[in-house]
């Protein structure tokens, strides 16, 4: 009898443990932590492109305003961009640099945002470790 009650506690506890595998499984969910991945346009950096990185280059228009857009120059300046109905538009100087790399781009000082280019259509967000939060712009010009 005792060893009958000795297996029946044994098997028990297995039981127990088993049911801790869902709070792995939310563990494994959790995102991950966001690593600045550099200035490829540094030539201090070990991912330092000569023929220089910047896949964000161009005037953008925002999907959800489009009288507003945003303008990444050659030079690395972010421009506000206002767009007329007469189809021109106007620009004004938001930030004097960024910084890019294959993953986020960095108003200076310290404003990052992740940033992703499909179909077309950059898609940003400042939101660093979630998979939220994105904005989507259209390019206009190069």
């Amino acid at each position: 009898m005792k060893k009958l009650l000795s297996i029946i506690l044994l098997l028990s506890l297995s039981v127990a443990f088993y049911s801790c595998g869902d709070d792995m499984e939310e563990e494994m969910k959790k995102p991950q932590e966001f690593v600045w991945n550099g200035d490829w346009n540094d030539p201090a950096d070990p991912n330092f492109k000569p023929e220089g990185y910047n896949p964000i280059k161009g005037v953008w228009r925002f999907n959800w305003d489009t009288d507003r857009g945003i303008c990444f120059s050659e030079d690395f300046k972010v421009y506000n961009v206002y767009f007329h109905p007469n189809g021109k538009y106007t620009m004004e100087l938001w930030r004097e640099k960024y910084i890019i790399n294959d993953k986020a781009f960095k108003n200076l000082p310290n404003e990052i945002y992740r940033y992703k280019i499909e179909k077309g259509k950059l898609q940003y967000t400042h939101k660093l470790t979630e998979d939220k939060g994105w904005g989507s712009l259209t390019k206009i010009e190069e």
